[in-house]
């Protein structure tokens, strides 16, 4: 897959992937803990079918998507905390 997410490793230097929940060639999520706010968080990120949209274009989706989700409330909907730069592009936290 187009992630460097691994089991047990440091990424963006505060989150520890504690598990892979998510592997698909359109996007992969993993749980991690935020050692900077000793809390649990999810990371999304686009997959290999993503990757090839230009990065600037594949930002401005993250943001768009990023945004929308950031907009509404709900117990249902997930609580957007961060939009990163990840290798293959856009990581939601």
């Amino acid at each position: 897959m187009s992630t460097n997410f691994v089991v047990g490793e440091r990424v963006f230097e505060r989150y520890d992937v504690l598990e892979m929940l998510v592997e698909t060639d359109v996007e992969t999520v993993v749980r991690c803990r935020d050692i900077v706010l000793d809390r649990e968080v999810l990371l999304e990120s686009t997959g290999q079918a993503l990757a090839a949209i230009p990065t600037t274009e594949g930002m401005n989706r993250a943001l768009r998507e990023a945004r929308t989700l950031a907009s509404l409330e709900g117990p249902g909907i997930p609580k957007i905390l961060d939009v990163l730069t990840g290798h293959t592009g856009p990581v939601l936290v």
